[in-house]
């Protein structure tokens, strides 16, 4: 996948820009602050914005092929301290967690995954 734009509740303006490289969000914003992200900082055009943003507000994310991050996906593996799952119903309150710079309330968020040891 490499990144998609997520729309993290179909409720909120916030939307996360969740890669897959390094399976976390790598840009939290609102609509109109993602448009402008996605046409500065990723050059695409107003229609290529304008087309994402539409599949995560329709979907719940732009990814098409995997369906990664859409309404009824499970969640995703996050790369974070504790690595492990982020449950879909979580996204909205780790993106905010992003925002305010919340490490602790960030890793509250995400289920560990067991040890094997």
């Amino acid at each position: 996948m490499g990144a998609a734009i997520v729309k993290v509740h179909p409720d909120l303006d916030l939307y996360m820009r969740w890669s897959t490289v390094v399976d976390n969000a790598t840009h939290v914003a609102t609509r109109t602050e993602m448009a402008n992200y996605l046409t500065g900082e990723l050059s695409a055009s107003n229609e290529q914005a304008e087309r994402i943003l539409t599949d995560a507000d329709q979907h719940g994310s732009s990814a098409y092929r995997y369906r990664a991050g859409h309404w009824d996906d499970d969640g995703f593996v996050v790369n974070n301290t504790p690595e492990g799952w982020l449950p879909r119903a979580n996204f909205a309150a780790y993106a905010q967690a992003i925002r305010h710079d919340d490490a602790a309330a960030m890793a509250a968020l995400v289920e560990p995954f067991e040890d094997d040891d």
